[in-house]
């Protein structure tokens, strides 16, 4: 168990940086790159924190960031501490006043790291628990309280999948369970809409359906899925839930971008103000981490819209955006993904030299 905590640890610690470092990418790229392109650059987030450990290479940007030791062990120093604590009680009983006080400390990093894995494994498991329950009473609800939708939005909805290129049967429900118009279920996915849906005309709902579709297209829902295992996983690190927010923010713009794919240019300025109308109209969900929906926190609906704005001159750079988008990832990739170099100490035997890592621990060397 604890060397299982050292690797989420260490691979933890490691994806923050990662996630910085997009951050401050993302920061200077800005509207150089697509909505896409900004919610594509997170792939190498999510591959350092399944795959931490790459090859060696002299570019990667940990070569800069101080070495963890992963093979420290804090039982076998606080073992040695108390040798020598003996053998120095032995031959000065007066001089021990101030090793007691760094004897206490050792103890006390000693207990944290013999108990914390156990912490974290608990966290993890309630965690999973909660998000089985809201997902298990959420689905429960709305089988209860929910019903088929209308067959005039059904209408709706028939040509906004032939808008977007869908041909599976997906169901659209109307419950009071959930506020917010949202996307819910892998294996049988369902469009929730609330009662408050019959207050739009027929152009809003389409908007509303097109947006769900686009996160079904762009196979969202099981993005979203695993950025929840990996939140488990990694739940003690408020690093890494600030960039799922970011990600997930990021997803709703992206999926944006796809609706306006299909959209003409009149339709472009409807839809930015179909936002504003669910915006006003409904309100987030509370419990309800598994829901892909349209609505979003007011300050990335503003920069939603202004997204829109610019569609038109997103369109007219694509191959642009492209290029640059792949070209950051690569580099993101070959600068993020790779570990430092391993440092190397020589020893001279002779004639001969030597090459060991610096973190080897050489006791003696026995020549015959």
């Amino acid at each position: 168990m604890t060397e299982i905590f050292k690797i989420v640890f260490m691979t933890s610690l490691y994806a923050s940086f990662v996630g910085l470092i997009i951050i401050f990418f993302k920061w200077i790229l800005k509207d150089r790159i697509s909505s896409e392109w900004h919610y594509i650059i997170w792939v190498v987030l999510i591959l350092k924190l399944i795959v931490p450990f790459g090859p060696e290479s002299a570019v990667s940007l940990f070569n800069a960031v101080p070495i963890v030791a992963q093979n420290t062990n804090l039982t076998q120093a606080t073992e040695q501490f108390h040798k020598s604590t003996a053998v120095m009680q032995q031959e000065n009983p007066h001089a021990l006043t101030a090793w007691k006080v760094q004897d206490t400390s050792l103890s006390i990093i000693t207990i944290v790291e013999r108990y914390m894995p156990y912490f974290w494994l608990f966290g993890a498991i309630l965690l999973s628990i909660w998000l089985l329950y809201i997902n298990y009473s959420l689905n429960r609800k709305i089988k209860k309280r929910g019903i088929i939708a209308s067959e005039s939005i059904n209408l709706i909805f028939e040509e906004c999948k032939n808008r977007m290129g869908v041909k599976r049967n997906i169901q659209i429900i109307r419950q009071d369970v959930i506020d917010t118009p949202a996307l819910f279920g892998v294996f049988k996915p369902k469009i929730l809409l609330s009662p408050a849906i019959l207050n739009l005309n027929d152009k809003d709902i389409s908007y509303i359906l097109l947006h769900e579709l686009a996160h079904y297209k762009r196979k969202d829902l099981l993005a979203n899925y695993l950025l929840l295992v990996l939140q488990i996983i990694h739940w003690f690190n408020p690093v890494i839930w600030y960039c799922f927010k970011r990600i997930r923010q990021d997803m709703e713009v992206a999926a944006d971008q796809r609706v306006l794919a299909v959209l003409e240019g009149g339709e472009q300025k409807e839809y930015g103000k179909t936002l504003l109308v669910v915006l006003e109209s409904f309100s987030l969900p509370s419990l309800a981490p598994r829901l892909i929906g349209m609505i979003d926190d007011r300050k990335n609906m503003e920069r939603r819209i202004r997204m829109i704005r610019m569609a038109e001159f997103f369109k007219s750079k694509r191959r642009l955006f492209m290029v640059t988008g792949i070209l950051f990832v690569v580099i993101l990739c070959g600068v993020l993904l790779t570990n430092p170099l391993t440092k190397q100490v020589s020893f001279e035997i002779g004639n001969y030299t030597l090459k060991v890592p610096s973190d080897w621990k050489v006791k003696s060397v026995k020549l015959n």
